[in-house]
């Protein structure tokens, strides 16, 4: 068995059956990952960009350089992260895109 390079202490939630606390852990990177948040945890200015009020599920921000590669086939069709519409997309100044997806 491999060791594992970023060991994690999961402990479930005292009163929270099923839930998991996984401590917040960083790893260096080069270039800003894609960062998604369910829909009421982003950020509330991420979350004033919706046009579709009030099915949204998820709020994703893709940097710049994924969308000059080619984009994200998997965050770009119907059935990412399970949302049964196409994401809307909001192109930030710097580039970034936020897509916001719902299941209506």
């Amino acid at each position: 068995m491999s060791e594992n390079k970023y060991p994690l202490k999961i402990r479930e939630i005292p009163g929270k059956p099923g839930y998991f606390l996984i401590p917040e852990f960083r790893i260096s990177c080069d270039k800003p990952p894609i960062v998604v948040w369910r829909f009421e945890d982003a950020p509330e200015d991420l979350r004033g960009l919706v046009e579709n009020d009030g099915d949204e599920d998820w709020l994703a921000v893709v940097p710049a350089y994924f969308i000059e590669d080619g984009g994200i086939p998997w965050i770009d069709c119907c059935s990412g992260f399970d949302s049964l519409c196409e994401p809307e997309k909001h192109q930030l100044a710097s580039g970034d895109v936020v897509y916001i997806g719902t299941h209506a």
